[in-house]
């Protein structure tokens, strides 16, 4: 199986949209979409399912392309 890689790991002090803040946010970086959607979609992952639901009341996984330096608009080298 592909492993991702935690990036970053932070907590979340001010919400601008939305009604509560997220506890932690966790980034974790895979070396490509397929991985993602391989690691999301194993029989491994869809066995620990009911173990999240029971230990979150909101999670949720989201995709973003190659993280871009805002004032240089310019991706992000690793």
């Amino acid at each position: 199986m592909l492993d991702g890689q935690s990036s970053a790991t932070t907590p979340i002090h001010d919400v601008v949209v939305g009604k509560k803040p997220a506890q932690t946010v966790v980034m974790v970086e895979y070396p490509s979409r397929e991985a993602v959607d391989m690691v999301f979609g194993s029989e491994e992952y869809a066995a620990v399912i009911p173990h999240r639901d029971r230990a979150f009341l909101d999670y949720a996984i989201t995709i973003i392309d190659d993280p871009v330096d805002p004032l240089l608009q310019m991706p992000v080298s690793s």
